[in-house]
């Protein structure tokens, strides 16, 4: 069955702001660190114990997780440009319970790309139910920065770059993370209210309602959040007034969304996504969004020339479509750390594109 891509963004909010929203629940940032106790180590040495001084990087994650696999790389870059920080990834939440030999494989597989600590939970859940749920943590990957034995950070490993130089820093003020972790948190209590608002709104029917729920959003988020409730808003609009979204699609295309890779590349591909079946692709808005992404990530990112590839097919340029397509696949195996179902996906969508392009 396929998801509405509003319900899902929603969702997806709505589960952002009550995760930030609890961070002051049972534990959280200035809090001391649960202890380690993980089940076996399957990379790396092991301890159990945070040691005066130093600072380690606990992260939680699983083989069938996604985001989990896109942040490893990430991860081994930190862990070497960060060599006096230990880093422990925590597999949890495997299918059927802790997996061993499936961990191992995994890490095996992922090679030079997973190159830092690695264990696995223990049977009784250990580390899930000591850290992740009791700091009520309902998402994966998810980090923890600990400091001294304390908590110093908890957010997702994509974003954790600026906040450990921070904790590094010798001006690093654990009372002074706690207060800002506090007022974030209660900031996320408004936000998880206005969500609330919004999801009743569309439940009704009623998008004025909506929109009106989405501006207070916009005014209440951090500013590295505000482009992500634009594009949520304009999700939300082609299903409603399709030429008025156009209009907005446009001018944030000047502005807000300008350099914004990812939300560019979020707003193309949710118009031309195969599983949305859209009738109205608003191809023109689609392309335009899709070739701006291209400019900004310099032809790097392989996801983004596949949105751009379909971007062209749908827009009848099918020539076009088969060599942006050969370079994602291009960019995608030279990364080094090629998923096979992503390949083959890609491969396939370039078959389809040169039998289309046969078939005339």
């Amino acid at each position: 069955m396929k998801a509405n891509l509003k319900n899902l963004m929603l969702m997806g909010l709505a589960v952002a702001a009550m995760s930030a929203a609890s961070l002051a629940s049972a534990f959280g940032v200035g809090d001391p660190a649960p202890a380690l106790k993980t089940g076996d180590w399957v990379k790396g040495r092991k301890y159990d114990k945070f040691e005066k001084g130093k600072v380690y990087v606990v992260e939680f994650w699983a083989t069938w997780c996604g985001p989990c696999k896109t942040s490893i790389p990430h991860l081994t870059e930190m862990a070497k440009a960060n060599k006096d920080v230990k880093f422990l990834g925590v597999s949890v939440w495997e299918e059927g319970g802790p997996n061993k030999d499936g961990v191992q494989k995994f890490v095996k597989d992922m090679g030079a790309t997973m190159d830092y600590n690695v264990a696995i939970d223990t049977t009784e859940n250990t580390m899930a139910t000591t850290w992740m749920e009791a700091a009520d943590q309902n998402g994966i990957p998810t980090a923890f920065i600990i400091k001294d034995g304390m908590v110093a950070w908890i957010g997702h490993p994509m974003e954790m770059e600026e906040p450990l130089k921070q904790v590094k820093s010798k001006d690093f003020d654990i009372t002074k993370a706690k207060e800002a972790a506090n007022k974030e948190a209660e900031q996320m209590k408004k936000v998880e209210a206005v969500v609330g608002e919004m999801q009743e709104a569309l439940q009704g029917g009623d998008f004025p309602a909506a929109f009106a729920a989405m501006d207070k959003l916009y005014a209440l988020v951090p500013d590295d959040q505000k482009n992500s409730i634009l594009s949520l808003k304009l999700a939300l609009m082609w299903d409603v007034d399709g030429a008025g979204a156009e209009k907005l699609a446009m001018g944030y295309l000047g502005k807000e969304f300008k350099d914004d890779a990812m939300v560019l590349n979020e707003v193309a591909w949710g118009l031309v996504d195969p599983e949305a079946e859209k009738e109205d692709k608003h191809i023109s808005v689609a392309l335009a969004y899709a070739k701006r992404a291209v400019e900004v990530t310099k032809e790097k990112d392989e996801n983004i020339l596949d949105t751009l590839a379909l971007c062209y097919f749908h827009n009848g340029d099918k020539k076009m479509a088969i060599e942006t397509q050969k370079k994602a696949i291009k960019v995608l195996k030279d990364s080094g750390h090629a998923d096979p179902d992503v390949l083959k996906e890609f491969e396939g969508r370039l078959k389809q594109f040169e039998e289309s392009l046969k078939d005339g």
